[in-house]
């Protein structure tokens, strides 16, 4: 991880010139008309109608009356957007740059983004647990503070830390939110806490694959560290077997991850490590 203060200012700068020059028209705009209107405060309940957003079904009121109902709501002035960011054992991982770093300069992307749009901005990290959050605020501290505490982040464990955020997430915050969940996804047990914070929530999973995820190079014997048991193992990648177990492994994670999705009525984003995630934000934000 970058904990060079003069290296962190010239990354964060060359986010914003990035923002600001190239994309000022395009992803800004983008940006704000994909989530205007998305924070809301509710005013009254009425029956479903063609075309109402499924995420705006109200539950009880469907279950009391046995006739779907949707939640209707007042537009706020301001949105307030979460950064859920995986800072697990996995994300310390990648071909040619660990996968925290490409992380890292995408969240602090959305954070200023944020910010510019002057909408509230807040982060929680989480690796088995919740290890950090941070209180939604406005301004340019707020960005700041989130690409800090980002970018030094410490190698965590592994475990089910998508579940514990989302239930933290929804003990904390009442109201509607913006929620980016910034992970590898290598992790399961979060489908059922996922489809409900989708309830509640905006959700907008952002799913980083590193390359040697999908197939594993012959390269003789190598190390694969074991951040649970805190000890290095051998794996000998020129073995066919071991090949076909590092694809399944992966694959195993992938497909739970989108039957997640489909169950929660989610619309994710896949990022591959290292590539020009702009293109991808900005077709996602257009088609929003």
């Amino acid at each position: 991880m970058v904990t060079d203060t003069a290296t962190l200012l010239r990354k964060v700068r060359k986010i914003e010139i990035l923002a600001k020059g190239k994309s000022k028209e395009v992803f800004a705009g983008a940006y704000h008309s994909a989530f205007r209107g998305r924070g809301m405060t509710f005013r009254e309940s009425r029956e479903y109608q063609a075309g109402d957003d499924v995420r705006d079904i109200d539950w009880n009121v469907t279950a009391r009356t046995n006739v779907p109902h949707v939640k209707q709501f007042e537009e706020e002035k301001e949105l307030t957007v979460m950064l859920l960011i995986d800072t697990s054992a996995s994300v310390f991982f990648g071909q040619a740059d660990q996968k925290i770093n490409y992380m890292a300069e995408l969240s602090a992307l959305l954070a200023y983004n944020t910010i510019r749009e002057q909408n509230k901005l807040g982060a929680l990290f989480f690796s088995d647990k919740v290890d950090l959050y941070l209180r939604p605020d406005k301004g340019s501290k707020a960005m700041l503070r989130v690409i800090r505490e980002h970018i030094t982040a410490q190698t965590g464990k592994g475990g089910n830390g998508i579940a514990a955020a989302l239930q933290f997430l929804i003990s904390t915050h009442r109201k509607r939110t913006l929620c980016f969940i910034i992970s590898d996804f290598i992790q399961e047990s979060y489908s059922d806490i996922l489809n409900l914070a989708s309830r509640r929530h905006d959700l907008i999973p952002i799913k980083i694959v590193d390359p040697l995820e999908k197939t594993l190079p012959s390269s003789g014997m190598i190390p694969l560290y074991d951040a649970e048991q805190n000890t290095f193992k051998w794996l000998d990648t020129g073995s066919i077997e071991n090949k076909k177990n590092w694809a399944e492994y992966f694959e195993k994670y992938n497909q739970y991850y989108q039957l997640s999705l489909l169950k929660s009525g989610i619309t994710g984003i896949e990022l591959q490590n290292g590539s020009d995630y702009l293109p991808v934000l900005l077709n996602f934000f257009k088609n929003r």
